[in-house]
C-alpha cells in the first residue's frame, strides 16, 4: 500500500473527479479518541492554516452539533451534507456561522467519517462555494459507498508509513535507581538519552 500522505492525496484526486468541490481537508484520526492526527488540505484550503485552532475549538468543544465527526460516527452515519442536514439553514451550526461562512465564504460542506469496528481512522470535509450547488443525496451516497475501501486504505497507509520509517534505537524504558546518598547508582539506556 501507499504511505498515508500519498494515499490521501491520490484518494482526494479520485474523489474530486466524481464529486466536485473547491476546498477540503482529509484527515487521519486516532481511532481510540477520534481526534485528528494528521491533515491534508485540499484545493482552496491548501496552505491556509490560520483558522485551525478556531476549527478545533468548535469541533471538540463548541455547541452540540449533529454534524461533528464524533456525532456522525456515534449516530452510525458515514456521510452528511450540511445543507441537507440543516434544511438549507447552514448558519444554524456554529462551525458554519462563526468560521466557514465568514472566514472562507463556503456555503456547503460534505463530511465523511472513515470508521470500522476498531474506531474512526479518518475524516473528510469537502466544501463548496456560493456559485456551486449543494451536495446532493446521490453524492453523499457515493461518499458512503466508498468509505469502507478508504477506511482500509487509511489503515494500510498508516502501516506502510511505519514500514518506511527508519528503526530508532531500542533503548527501552527509562529507569533510574537512586542510592541512600541521593546519587544515581544505576540507570537504563533509556534514562541516559
Amino acid at each position: 500500500g501507499l504511505p498515508l500522505a500519498e494515499f490521501m492525496a491520490e484518494s482526494a484526486s479520485a474523489l474530486l473527479a466524481v464529486v466536485p468541490y473547491i476546498a477540503g481537508c482529509f484527515s487521519s484520526t486516532d481511532p481510540a479518541t477520534s481526534m485528528i492526527a494528521s491533515t491534508l488540505k485540499l484545493g482552496d484550503l491548501d496552505g491556509k492554516n490560520f483558522a485551525d485552532v478556531a476549527w478545533a475549538r468548535i469541533e471538540y468543544g463548541g455547541q452540540p452539533d449533529p454534524t461533528r465527526y464524533d456525532a456522525i460516527a456515534s449516530a452510525g452515519q458515514v456521510a452528511v451534507g450540511i445543507h441537507e442536514a440543516t434544511g438549507g439553514q447552514v448558519d444554524r451550526l456554529e462551525r458554519m456561522a462563526d468560521l466557514v461562512l465568514p472566514r472562507f465564504g463556503y456555503v456547503d460542506e460534505a463530511r465523511v467519517v472513515f470508521a470500522d469496528r476498531a474506531g474512526v481512522w479518518g475524516t473528510l470535509s469537502v466544501l463548496r462555494g456560493s456559485d456551486d450547488a449543494a451536495f446532493t443525496p446521490h453524492e453523499l451516497s457515493f461518499f458512503a459507498s466508498v468509505a469502507p475501501a478508504l477506511t482500509r486504505g487509511i489503515r494500510t497507509g498508516l502501516l506502510a508509513q511505519l514500514a518506511h520509517r527508519p528503526a530508532g534505537p531500542a533503548s527501552g524504558p527509562a529507569v533510574i535507581i537512586i542510592d541512600a546518598s541521593d546519587r544515581v547508582a544505576q540507570s537504563s539506556p533509556g534514562a541516559q538519552e
